[in-house]
């Protein structure tokens, strides 16, 4: 945990250089809720005084950003199903619905890289870990590539650029 929460601190103030702002989410997986939480209290601790990063306290398992006609929703992916999350969203946010023209679930769990499908209306996508390899998962063969993407939005017209960032690029 004191190694996770270090390098985020280290990602914040990177992104810090270039960004005036910057919102951190923490979302509860299935394996992790106390972990995560944890990771939460100790980012808001860090930031307290910076007035530049928000970190999101809130405790739902869904978060939601606008940003112009595109609406962004992130869920760890364990619990509701993928063909669920479009129906989750609309509901949870039915006035951002109806007045963005994209909309994508970013989500994670499965730990490897996929576009779910493209719903009506909406995309869901999973995205690989960033975490450790743990003995249960090392045992039952897993081998899950350890990878982000920085995605790049327009905010009228979507997504327009995506990076890939390897975990072995954070050494």
């Amino acid at each position: 945990l004191k190694e996770t929460a270090m390098s985020l601190v280290r990602r914040i103030l990177v992104l810090l250089e270039k960004h005036q702002h910057v919102t951190v989410w923490s979302l509860a997986g299935n394996h992790d809720a106390d972990s995560a939480l944890a990771l939460q209290i100790a980012l808001k601790f860090y930031f307290n005084n910076n007035p530049r990063v928000t970190v999101d306290d809130g405790t739902s398992l869904y978060k939601y950003m606008r940003f112009g006609k595109v609406l962004i929703g992130s869920h760890h992916g364990h619990g509701a199903k993928a063909v669920d999350l479009p129906m989750i969203m609309a509901a949870d946010r039915p006035k951002d619905w109806g007045d963005t023209a994209h909309r994508v679930w970013h989500c994670g769990h499965i730990h490897h890289k996929q576009v779910l499908k493209d719903y009506t209306g909406c995309t869901v996508e999973a995205h690989r870990t960033l975490a450790r390899q743990d003995a249960w998962h090392a045992g039952q063969g897993y081998r899950a590539k350890k990878d982000m993407s920085v995605i790049i939005y327009h905010r009228y017209f979507g997504e327009m650029q995506r990076s890939r960032f390897d975990v072995s690029m954070a050494v």
